[in-house]
């Protein structure tokens, strides 16, 4: 995750141990998963676009994953996330309601099965 604080960009990483938890899950539950940096902003519904979007390779937009790794890292915890993309906001393209639930029900699944690695 990255924290913008106006004049320097910090990276929140996710925990290691669990990526490859999700990682062995996933390749036994022939799941594709797609892995990189993801732009978290409370800023995702706006008319809204940070250039360090593209600079960073970033693969998605979204709201939740920086409070979840900042707050995993005041407490010196661990912390990763599983991700569904519904909406492609640079095509305007969207999945249905069952490709939506599909995906959604496939996380839950990996993210229960990686937990109990």
């Amino acid at each position: 995750a990255y924290q913008y604080s106006g004049t320097s960009l910090d990276l929140i990483d996710s925990s290691k141990s669990i990526n490859d938890d999700i990682l062995d899950s996933a390749k036994e539950m022939d799941i594709d998963l797609k892995i990189g940096v993801v732009n978290t902003s409370d800023m995702f519904y706006h008319d809204y676009y940070d250039e360090r979007v593209n600079d960073n390779y970033c693969l998605a937009v979204e709201m939740e994953c920086f409070g979840l790794f900042f707050m995993a890292k005041m407490h010196y915890k661990s912390a990763s996330a599983i991700l569904t993309v519904s909406d492609n906001l640079v095509t305007k393209e969207a999945m249905t309601s069952e490709e939506r639930e599909k995906s959604f029900i496939d996380a839950i699944k990996l993210a229960l099965e990686a937990i109990t690695r």
